[in-house]
Order: C-alpha cells, then sequence, then structure tokens
C-alpha cells in the first residue's frame, strides 16, 4: 500500500522567467508613458494645440497604468515562485519526516510483537510515529494552502493586467517603409530581408534609397530601407533567392541557402584577402551547417550520453552539470522540440547574414563612407566604424596588425551582440535547452587546422563524496571521487565561454594559419563547401563521436575505474 502523495508539482524557475517578462514589459511602457509626456508643442497654441494636450494626457495615462499594473502582476508572480519553492521545500521535509515515522512505527510493532511472543508484554500498543505523521501531513497542507493562495493573487494581478494593458495601438500613427520601426525580421526568422514589407529587389531598392537620400532624410529615418538594400545586394551577390529562404521550413527547405552563404564569405575573403573575418567564417560555416543538418541524430547522442550518466554512483551523478541531469528528457523530447531548435540555427545563419553580408557589400561598394551611413543610420556603432577604417587602412598599407584588430572586433560582434539572444532561447528552452546545446558544444569541431574542440579545450571532470564503508558504531565512510570524462566543462551557447575558446584557441590557430601558411586557408576556402559540410554532418562523424566521447571515462580516488 503506497503513501500520501507529497509532491508540489510545477516551476519556480519558468514562473520567475515569466515574472521577469512582466517585469520588462511594464519597464518598457514606463519608458513610453515617460516619452509622451516629454513630447513638447513649443510655440503651437490654440484649440489644436489644446486637443493634442489631451490626447497626450490620455496616451501617457494609458501606459502608465498598464505599467503599474504589469509591475503588481510581475511581482504577485514572484511571490508565487517563492512560495511553489518553499513549498516544494517543506514537501521534501514533511516526506522525509513522514518515513522516519513509519519507520518509527514499523519498529515499534516489531518491537512490540516481539514481546508478546516473549510474554514480556502487558500493556497496550503506543504508535509512537503517529503524531510525526500527523504533523508531517499538517505541514504538507499548510504548504499546498500557500502556493494555492499564491497562485491565485498571481492569476487575479495578471489579468487584472490584461485587462489595463492596451491591446492595439493607443493612437494611430502613418506607418513608414523606411525606419527601424519596420524590421520586423531583423532576427532572419522569416522569409524575406529585414524589412518583409519591402522588396528584395536591389535595384527598386536602391531607387527608394536614392530618394532618401536626395530628399534630406536622416539615415536614422530610412535605417530600415538601408538595412534591407545592403541584404538584398549581399542574397543577390551570393545568389540566394530572400523570399525563399525560409528558417521555418527547416534544413531540407532551405538546402541551397544554407550552402550559398558559406561560399558567399568564401569568395569574399578570395577576393579581398583583408576581409579575414568572411575566410574565418567560411571554414568554420561547415562545422556549424553540419551539426544542424542532422539535429534528429542529437536524441541518439542523448540516449548512449544517458547509458553512461546512468553507470555512474549517485553522488557523481548529482555533481553533474545541469546539462548532463537533462539528457534523459531530451532523449525523449518530441520532434517539435528538434524543430525548434532546427528552425533557430536556420534563423541564426540568417541573422548573421543580414548582418555582416550587408557591411561587407557596403564596404565594397562605398568604402568609409557608406560605413559611416550604417553607424548614423543606427545600424552599426562606432566600435564597428571603426573596425572597418582598421582593415580600410591596414590593407591601405599592408600592416597586418591593424588587418587582425578590425576583423576581431568585427567577430566579436557577431558572437557578442548579433547571436547571443538566439544561442540564449536555444539554452533556455524549457526541460531540454540546456542539453541541447551542450551536446552541440561537446560534438563542436572548428575546421581550422591547429584550433580545438570545446573538449580538448577545457573537458568537464566533477568530484563527489561517495559512501564506501559502513563502519559498527561509527557510521559511514566517504571517500572523495572524482571523474574525469571527454566532454567539455562548459556550454557554447553561453557567450562568455564561447568567446573565451574562441579568443585564446580558435582565432589564434586562424591568425597563425594566415601568416604562416596563406595558400593553405586559401585552398580549404576555395575547396567545394558541400564536401566540407558532408564530412562534418553527424552522421559522417558518428562513429568518431562513439570513440572519443564514450569512452576514457575514467573515476578515480585511490584506485581507477573506466565507465564504459
Amino acid at each position: 500500500m503506497s503513501g500520501p502523495d507529497f509532491s508540489v508539482p510545477g516551476d519556480p524557475g519558468a514562473l520567475r522567467g515569466y515574472a521577469q517578462e512582466l517585469r520588462g514589459a511594464g519597464t518598457a511602457m514606463g519608458d513610453t508613458a515617460a516619452a509622451v509626456r516629454k513630447a513638447s508643442t513649443g510655440p503651437w497654441e490654440g484649440a489644436a494645440e489644446q486637443a493634442w494636450r489631451a490626447t497626450q494626457q490620455r496616451i501617457a495615462t494609458a501606459w502608465e497604468d498598464a505599467s503599474s499594473a504589469m509591475s503588481k502582476a510581475s511581482t504577485a508572480v514572484d511571490h508565487y515562485a517563492d512560495a511553489l519553492e518553499s513549498a516544494q521545500k517543506k514537501a521534501a521535509t514533511a516526506l522525509s519526516s513522514y518515513n522516519d515515522a513509519v519507520a518509527d512505527t514499523n519498529k515499534a510493532v516489531n518491537d512490540y510483537n516481539s514481546a508478546v511472543s516473549a510474554g514480556t508484554q502487558t500493556g497496550p500498543f503506543t504508535d509512537p510515529g503517529e503524531g510525526k505523521r500527523t504533523a508531517a501531513l499538517s505541514s504538507l497542507s499548510s504548504a499546498r494552502d500557500a502556493v494555492e493562495q499564491a497562485g491565485a493573487n498571481a492569476a487575479t494581478a495578471v489579468r487584472a493586467a490584461a485587462e489595463v494593458a492596451p491591446t492595439s495601438a493607443v493612437m494611430q500613427v502613418p506607418s513608414s517603409p523606411f525606419g527601424n520601426d519596420a524590421v520586423t525580421n531583423g532576427d532572419g526568422a522569416k522569409a524575406g530581408g529585414p524589412v518583409p514589407d519591402l522588396p528584395t529587389d536591389p535595384a527598386a531598392l536602391k531607387r527608394l534609397l536614392d530618394l532618401a537620400r536626395s530628399s534630406g532624410m536622416s539615415p536614422a529615418d530610412y535605417s530600415g530601407l538601408l538595412r534591407q538594400y545592403w541584404a538584398a545586394v549581399a542574397a543577390q551577390k551570393a545568389g540566394i533567392d530572400l523570399e525563399a529562404w525560409d528558417p521555418t521550413k527547416g534544413a531540407s527547405g532551405n538546402p541551397d541557402a544554407i550552402l550559398a552563404v558559406y561560399r558567399y564569405y568564401g569568395n569574399l575573403f578570395l577576393q579581398h584577402p583583408e576581409l579575414q573575418w568572411a575566410g574565418m567564417a567560411n571554414l568554420i560555416g561547415p562545422s556549424f551547417a553540419g551539426g544542424f543538418l542532422d539535429l534528429d541524430m542529437v536524441q541518439n547522442l542523448a540516449r548512449e550520453l544517458q547509458k553512461r550518466i546512468d553507470k555512474l554512483p549517485g553522488p557523481v551523478r548529482d555533481a553533474l552539470p545541469e546539462e548532463l541531469k537533462q539528457m534523459a528528457a531530451l532523449a525523449n523530447a518530441g520532434g517539435d522540440e528538434v524543430a525548434f531548435y532546427e528552425n533557430t540555427f536556420l534563423a541564426m545563419q540568417k541573422k548573421i547574414f543580414f548582418d555582416q553580408g550587408g557591411m561587407h557589400e557596403a564596404y565594397l561598394d562605398g568604402g568609409m563612407d557608406a560605413i559611416k551611413e550604417l553607424q548614423d543610420a543606427g545600424i552599426t556603432d562606432r566600435a564597428t566604424t571603426n573596425a572597418w577604417q582598421q582593415i580600410h587602412d591596414g590593407a591601405a598599407t599592408g600592416n597586418t596588425a591593424l588587418l587582425d584588430a578590425g576583423n576581431t572586433t568585427l567577430l566579436s560582434r557577431e558572437q557578442n551582440i548579433i547571436i547571443p539572444d538566439q544561442y540564449d532561447a536555444m539554452r533556455n528552452h524549457p526541460v531540454t535547452g540546456q542539453a541541447f546545446t551542450y551536446l552541440l558544444t561537446m560534438v563542436g569541431a572548428p575546421s581550422i587546422p591547429g584550433a580545438h574542440t570545446p573538449a580538448e579545450v577545457s573537458p568537464l571532470s566533477v568530484s563527489a563524496k561517495v559512501p564506501v564503508i559502513d563502519i559498527p558504531f561509527v557510521g559511514h565512510a566517504d571517500a572523495t571521487v572524482t571523474l574525469d570524462t571527454p566532454l567539455p566543462d562548459f556550454n557554447i551557447s553561453s557567450k562568455d565561454p564561447r568567446w573565451d575558446m574562441i579568443i585564446n584557441d580558435t582565432l589564434p590557430a586562424y591568425t597563425t594559419l594566415l601568416r604562416e601558411h596563406p595558400q593553405e586557408v586559401r585552398d580549404l576556402v576555395a575547396s567545394d563547401v558541400g564536401t566540407r559540410v558532408d564530412q562534418q554532418r553527424l552522421a559522417s562523424q558518428w562513429d568518431d563521436i562513439l570513440r572519443r566521447f564514450f569512452t576514457d571515462w575514467h573515476l578515480h580516488g585511490g584506485f581507477d575505474v573506466t565507465i564504459g
């Protein structure tokens, strides 16, 4: 007969994430209200000005009310998360207490029965565990009641916020195909260019751009058009149809575009050797593409890894990083999970192309004036403009230090500004995100001679105390054991460790190759991209992956055990 259910279901972390989203929405609404109130009519007077003031007051108040409601809702959800976390801890304590009470009762029953059999028991049986069991159940009930009340409060606050929050524009304003507000596909998640409402034909976009420039518009006012134009130029040079390039269709729906991106980067480098970022992107790209072309095999990898994890002592398993604790969930995840990661990777590739391809085409067509226009439009920043100036000056003078510095800044922009949001979205995806991105870290290879894999750069070792013997009258004696693995000890989806590996290993290997073996670099870049992608696919590396990552697991602590 099973005992009471002590579970308190729920995910405090997910609730806190939701609360943070509400808080961010409230802050944005408050900022909007403040911006509306700052608007000045200057010397404008009369009935129209008074009507504007009334509208301004109405709009600002609406946003302020919504901001306040969002703030209250986020606080309520945070309280709900705290109550849930507290209840789960209390439930665990109550369960332990309840089990102790059951053990006390069972022992007392055995002792009582033995005494009866021996004829030494004369009084009635007294249950020493009854009080503890009652107290444990009472504690569990109180914890659940607190969660229920906090949940009800949160639901009320969220519903109130939903009632107050604007569901449509509080004031209709004319839309423009030119400004940054029109950039609704800047992350590359859908078909088309950064601005879906604009054409993708470079010639048509150039006519619009010439009109915007000649009319005296500020670059910030036509920044969306500028993004679209340079992305379209890059796509045309790469032989990519922007309207057909749709990450939502998965890798099977975009085979030509996936390869064309890396061929394009390679051609940039071969024609303009100062564009070192493009050469590096061409070399590393096939390993990136090879991974997301076989994402369905990642679950097989998770199953193999879980087999090794299951063989470890419990305390060692508990000491493993969270990524490895999610392997079972990933192994059993549905097809929609894999599709999410595949689509996000494809969007990331497209987002990089929008940014880097656009900048490279602007520089090649218009030099530093075009680069400065990108900065004036708010598309890039001063550091990026300075980087292009270094590349420009380095190419003109043969100064390799300037070339290295400028291209390193472009690489930093890609890794630390352009793609972190999408990597974070994958890593933070519920249930399987950490495991999935960790496995991609595990199998990642830089495709650059002399560079190392993540596991080679920093292998994973964990230590834990394991009970090894029970000494009479003393108790358990524990031993500290260490598990050495051929796995990486970081997740490449996290910005800081990813950049640390790039700047200290991958980039130096590439730079050394450029300086000492320039023809080898050109030969590699000129080699067939499709062949290199096929070589980097998980299916092509499967036996090697099994050999690299599922042997040489050593557990030691005065002994050495191989986990096979």
